[in-house]
């Protein structure tokens, strides 16, 4: 059977944690549904919130925990903008504390429970320049520069251990994360062909390496990988790092624009506009490979038959 229900305000977006709860904000209240009956769980109301909160962006369910981190919102009778952790199960707010910038992803550290909390501290001097330039050639801005801020802290209380901003500014079209360890590795795809990767201590948040490659090829990039200490960067081909260095490994060859890659039975396998190959992500050694009619998309692996299949232009292979 269906439900449905009804709010004083339109809605402006709802989520759904992993615990199935369907998190709905409404106006400036947020509340907790069941979602097989439509029953309100529980309700904060006079939550007005600032600042970037598109689809929930401001809010984060920390991971393994049953928590939510909600950020720049206003409390009733209370000065100044806050980030409030809050109890998923019950609506309580377990603590509160200064607004933190806009919301890029949350973490495990692995260590003594703690989180790791990225945000993006924007470069406001770029930022109006950026604006001033788009608007005399008539098209929108975006995206905008900024310094990602890593803070290590504590879900249950919002204690802060430390934080750290990462040196340089960045404005990419895709930024992703893995880890290992205690090493965090960012990976960013800026819209000048621009390809980065850095590796951050989560113990401290101090930056550990860096490297940077520019490309010819513009596209929307697959996520980098961390396999065994070694981090696997894809672009128009597979470089890899040392994980605790920086150190390159190996540089595979030229596989023009890599749409996916993907890891298993210890095989880097690479999907591209060129076709399939798989490489042995501790030397490079390139095992084998597979022109294709045309562009790879959607590949998918079968454990049982340690196989791949993929799709190119004219057959499903």
């Amino acid at each position: 059977t269906g439900w449905k229900r009804a709010f004083d305000h339109p809605v402006d977006w709802f989520l759904r944690t992993s615990t199935g709860l369907l998190i709905v904000r409404s106006g400036n209240s947020l509340s907790a549904l069941e979602p097989s009956t439509g029953d309100v769980i529980w309700a904060i109301p006079d939550l007005e919130y600032e600042g970037s909160d598109a689809r929930g962006q401001n809010l984060l369910e920390v991971p393994d925990r049953s928590i939510l981190l909600v950020n720049r919102v206003k409390l009733a009778k209370q000065p100044g903008l806050f980030l409030i952790g809050v109890d998923i199960q019950t609506g309580k707010i377990l603590w509160k504390g200064a607004a933190f910038d806009d919301f890029i992803e949350v973490r495990s550290t692995e260590l003594d429970g703690s989180m790791l909390l990225i945000t993006r501290k924007t470069d406001k001097l770029r930022k109006g320049a950026q604006i001033a330039f788009h608007a005399m050639n008539y098209y929108v801005a975006g995206p905008y520069a900024f310094w990602p801020v890593f803070t290590r802290f504590d879900p249950a209380t919002g204690q802060i251990n430390w934080s750290t901003q990462f040196p340089s500014t960045m404005t990419p079209m895709a930024l992703d994360f893995a880890s290992q360890g205690s090493v965090l590795c960012l990976n960013e795809y800026s819209e000048l062909d621009h390809f980065r990767v850095a590796c951050i201590d989560t113990q401290n948040g101090h930056q550990i390496w860096s490297s940077t490659t520019n490309t010819s090829s513009s596209y929307w990039v697959p996520p980098l990988i961390i396999y065994k200490g070694i981090v696997l960067q894809p672009s128009n081909c597979i470089t890899a790092f040392d994980l605790k260095t920086g150190r390159q490994l190996w540089k595979s060859r030229s596989l023009g624009k890599v749409y996916d890659l993907v890891l298993e039975q210890g095989m880097a396998l690479t999907a591209g506009e060129h076709g399939t190959a798989a490489f042995d992500p501790h030397t490079g050694q390139e095992r084998w490979k597979l022109r294709t009619e045309g562009r790879v998309l959607n590949v998918a692996y079968w454990p049982e038959q340690a196989a791949i299949a993929f799709m190119d232009k004219r057959d499903l292979i």
